[in-house]
């Protein structure tokens, strides 16, 4: 993390800063873009522990120092001529909401008929499918979040970068409750069938000891 003062009274210094945090700030964009295009893969293959290792990554980036730093370049920008446009202007409002999910966003489970069966597992893939979707939809919002706090900092408008970087701390408790979601409509596929898990078919033995492991934990 970039180590800054409140105030920058330096022209050459205070540029300096501002281009070491913005190179900072940059390269975690690119970790953030790198790992939303990596979940997206693990999760196609119902890949659980990847999924949660990348959710874990996401979030310890979320909780670094360098989210402070949206906030120090915001200050460091927002000099005397941007302190005067932003008393005349209103800075525009973050346009980036965070999705939610919760069980009762899901489908019921009803109780499967030997009748219906394929309906009854067309079901648990389409509950196992909106959670994975929203943990994709997840690391998207962070994507533009970031993006959007980045862009408030250089400009100077500091409530709006603050606003964005208050949005992106909530994430992390919101991806948690994603992963234990969309892990127990996995688990729930799995016990009925672990064949329509795709390509997830050749680490069945792996899967199979988690589950295991699992259920002696709790």
């Amino acid at each position: 993390m970039v180590d800054v003062t409140d105030r920058a009274d330096d022209g050459e210094e205070r540029e300096q800063l501002v281009e070491s945090l913005e190179d900072e700030l940059s390269g975690v964009y690119g970790q953030i873009t790198d790992l939303a295009f990596e979940v997206d893969g693990y999760l196609a293959d119902y890949r659980y522990d990847e999924v949660k290792q990348a959710i874990e990554s996401l979030s310890g980036l979320i909780a670094g120092g360098e989210v402070d730093d949206l906030s120090k370049l915001a200050s460091l920008c927002a000099d005397a001529a941007d302190a005067v446009r932003a008393s005349a202007e209103i800075p525009p409002a973050v346009g980036v909401e965070i999705p939610r999910l919760t069980p009762d966003d899901l489908p019921a489970i009803p109780k499967p008929a030997e009748d219906d069966y394929d309906e009854f597992i067309d079901l648990l893939r389409d509950r196992e499918s909106r959670c994975a979707d929203h943990i994709r939809k997840l690391f998207g919002s962070v994507e533009q979040l970031w993006d959007e706090a980045g862009e408030a900092a250089r400009s100077g408008q500091v409530k709006r970068a603050e606003d964005a970087v208050r949005q992106l701390r909530q994430v992390p408790a919101e991806l948690d409750s994603a992963y234990s979601l969309w892990e127990r409509c996995l688990v729930d596929l799995y016990n009925e069938d672990p064949g329509r898990l795709g390509s997830m078919g050749e680490m069945v033995s792996g899967f199979e000891s988690w589950l295991v492991g699992r259920q002696h934990s709790e």
